[in-house]
């Protein structure tokens, strides 16, 4: 073999061996593993390609199907897709009828709004429901389907679909707070790491943290913070990441509520996500550590903010003629 052929042959060869690494480096680049918030888990279809987030809500009334889920994907159709074991408890369907003692339908906000449901065979009748009220359908892992009152409180699943890439993610409606991101769903807010001078890490009190997101156009982490746990706000390479929420306890320790510009409301008991007792002396501000609440104190240091800031409502105008 002349020299000219061996080095074409070596050529061939590393060319060989370098392409299916590059490819297998691209691969992994353009489709990193899907993430969800915190507090779901996540599944596929039954094709195990299509990835969402799933979490149980409720107890709660036909009604709350956006409650603490903004955007809820929820059907009972993708609920069927989805490869998951079916429960072992009742959890509501979108299906109620639209006037008393009428057939059910579709009310689930998403395309399939307003379809009949068109298996009554399979419903059963509670006899002690009164069908001339309104009524939905809950599917429990008995009957499939069963009507009950729509005031009454089943457990429902919040569906959402995984975190986007950075590239994909919108600042739509953030203008207000600098070098922010627009999150939609399960909570549609704006949200952005507070940096420390020279954009390292930030060294605050809760307090301090508070003002200083403040200034940056904003408050302290509250509504979302099931997104804290977005690779976006994972900046440093410690792991006990611990972030001060706008949530101050009262002092007798049984009234919780929002410490945000525009929302003081009292947070409902039902919603405390706290991983530890919260009698603790002393200790009436609230953090987030390992998924959980935590009541720290006024001389707690974090190094770890993100401040958010509410989506502004669209206003809305609307023309009214009347014919006389």
């Amino acid at each position: 073999m002349s020299p000219y052929s061996c080095y074409t042959l070596k050529a061939a060869l590393l060319i060989a061996l370098w392409f299916p690494a590059t490819v297998a480096e691209a691969k992994e680049v353009a489709f990193p593993p899907a993430t969800c918030p915190l507090g779901f888990t996540l599944i596929y279809r039954k094709d195990k390609y299509t990835p969402f987030c799933i979490r149980r809500k409720g107890p709660e009334s036909f009604a709350d199907i956006y409650k603490d889920c903004v955007g809820n994907l929820y059907t009972t159709k993708l609920y069927q897709d989805l490869n998951i074991s079916r429960p072992h408890y009742t959890v509501w369907t979108e299906y109620k009828t639209l006037y008393p003692g009428g057939v059910f339908f579709d009310w689930s906000h998403t395309k399939t709004m307003g379809n009949q449901f068109r298996s009554e065979d399979n419903i059963a009748f509670d006899p002690g429901v009164d069908l001339e009220g309104d009524l939905c359908l809950v599917f429990d892992p008995v009957s499939n389907f069963t009507t009950v009152k729509c005031n009454t409180k089943h457990y429902r699943y919040c569906l959402v679909k995984p975190y986007m890439y950075k590239e994909s993610m919108s600042k739509k409606g953030c203008e207000g707070l600098k070098d922010s991101y627009r999150f939609w769903s399960p909570v549609s807010t704006c949200l952005t790491v507070l940096n420390g001078v020279g954009g390292g890490a930030v060294r605050a009190t809760w307090n301090q943290a508070r003002d200083l997101c403040g200034k940056k156009g904003g408050y302290l982490l509250s509504h979302g913070w099931r997104y804290s746990n977005h690779k976006e706000f994972r900046y440093t390479n410690h792991t006990n990441h611990t972030y001060p929420l706008g949530m101050v306890m009262r002092s007798d320790y049984y009234s919780l509520r929002y410490d945000a510009m525009t929302d003081h409301s009292e947070i409902p008991i039902t919603e405390w996500n706290f991983g530890d007792t919260t009698n603790s002396t002393d200790s009436f501000l609230v953090a987030l550590r390992n998924n959980f609440w935590h009541l720290v104190n006024g001389s707690y240091t974090f190094y770890d903010v993100i401040c958010e800031r509410t989506v502004p409502l669209k206003d809305l105008s609307m023309e009214v003629s009347v014919d006389a």
